[in-house]
C-alpha cells in the first residue's frame, strides 16, 4: 500500500521564489548557512539508497554548518525555529533539527514568531519553501509511521503537555485573526459554497463557552453547523483546499475530523490540498488563527500534544 505523506507549512514570509524538493526515502544530511538569518540551506536526500542533493535554497551569507546522519539509523524526525515579523524582511531566523538519536543546532537567531514540525512516530522525507537572498519561509512533507510496533514504544515513554502552532494554509489576503488557546472546540458555524465564505467558532474555557468573532464577512453560501458532542467528543483534525489563482486565493473546502466521525466537506474540492497532521499522540486542536475579508482566506490551529522525552 502506498504511504500517505502529510505537508506542513511552509512557515515565514512571503518572498522569494517557491522551491519544493518533493519527496524521498529518508534524509541523509542538511548544510546550513546562518548568521543572525538563516541564510540558505541544502539537502542531501536518499531515494531508495541512492543519494539526491538538492539544489542551495537561499543566498551566500553566514557561516557553515553541516548536520550529518548516521544514515540508516537515525532519521529526522522534526524540525522547529523562528522567522521574523518584521515587515521589511520576513524570513526564517533560527532552525534546531532533531532526529531521532539527537538534537542538532541552534542555528541562526532565536527570536520572532516559533514554529515547529510537529514530532510525530514518523519522519520527515522532503522539503518545500520560499528564498532569494535568504530562506524565507520553510515547510516539510511527513510520512508518518506504518510499525504499530514503534508507536507502542513511544506511547510508553514519559511526556509533558506542549502547544504547537501549525499553519495557516490558504492565501494572504484579508486580515489577520487569532483566537487564542483554549480548553477544547464545541462547535463550528461554516457558510461555504464555491468557496469557504465565513467560519465561527465555539469554544471551551474549562466548561464555559466563548464565541470567536466570526472569520469572514460574505453572507453568501450555505450555513452548516458542527457540533461535537461536548464533553466526549473533540477536534483532532481539519483538512481542506485552498485555490491557486494568483489573482483569488482563497479556502474553496473544509473537512472536520473529531475522535469520533468526519464532517464534509464543506465548499469545492479543488485547488492545492492541506491538513492539520493527525499523527500526534494524544493531540487535539485547542484553537484556531488565520486570514480572513470577504472570504475565509487561510486557517490553522494551535495543538495540544503529548512532546515525548526519552526514557531515562
Amino acid at each position: 500500500m502506498k504511504k500517505k505523506h502529510v505537508t506542513v507549512g511552509p512557515f515565514g514570509g512571503q518572498g522569494g521564489k517557491p522551491w519544493d524538493d518533493e519527496i524521498y526515502t529518508g534524509i541523509r544530511q542538511l548544510i546550513i548557512r546562518s548568521g543572525i538569518v538563516i541564510n540558505s540551506i541544502q539537502i542531501e536526500y536518499d531515494q531508495n539508497g541512492q543519494s539526491k542533493l538538492s539544489k542551495k535554497h537561499g543566498g551566500k551569507g553566514g557561516g557553515e554548518k553541516t548536520v550529518k546522519f548516521d544514515y540508516r539509523s537515525e532519521y529526522l524526525l522534526s524540525i522547529w525555529g523562528y522567522y521574523s515579523s518584521d515587515c521589511a524582511l520576513t524570513c526564517v531566523q533560527s532552525l534546531t533539527i532533531e532526529s531521532n538519536q539527537r538534537i542538532y543546532g541552534p542555528f541562526g537567531t532565536e527570536k520572532g514568531k516559533y514554529f515547529k514540525f510537529p514530532l510525530t512516530s514518523g519522519k520527515i522525507v522532503g522539503f518545500h519553501g520560499r528564498s532569494h537572498h535568504y530562506l524565507d519561509c520553510f515547510g516539510a512533507y511527513l510520512e508518518p509511521s506504518s510499525d504499530p510496533n514503534q508507536s507502542k514504544s513511544v506511547e510508553s515513554f514519559p511526556y509533558t503537555r506542549q502547544q504547537t502552532v501549525v499553519g495557516p494554509f490558504g492565501g494572504y489576503g484579508g486580515d489577520q485573526w487569532d483566537d487564542g488557546i483554549y480548553t477544547s472546540v464545541r462547535q463550528f458555524i461554516i457558510y461555504a459554497g464555491v468557496v469557504v465564505d465565513s467560519i465561527q467558532i465555539e469554544y471551551d474555557k474549562n466548561g464555559e463557552s466563548v464565541w470567536s468573532h466570526k472569520h469572514g464577512e460574505s453572507t453568501g453560501g450555505n450555513k452548516q453547523t458542527v457540533k461535537f458532542d461536548y464533553p466526549n467528543e473533540f477536534l483532532l483534525s481539519i483538512s481542506g483546499y485552498y485555490s491557486l489563482e494568483s489573482a483569488f486565493v482563497a479556502l474553496q473546502s473544509l473537512t472536520i475530523q473529531s475522535n469520533k466521525r468526519t464532517y464534509g466537506p464543506f465548499g469545492s474540492e479543488i485547488g492545492n490540498h492541506f491538513t492539520f497532521p493527525t499523527s500526534y499522540i494524544g493531540s487535539k486542536i485547542i484553537g484556531l488563527h488565520g486570514r480572513s475579508g470577504s472570504h475565509l482566506d487561510a486557517i490553522g490551529a494551535y495543538l495540544m500534544s503529548r512532546r515525548i522525552s526519552s526514557p531515562s
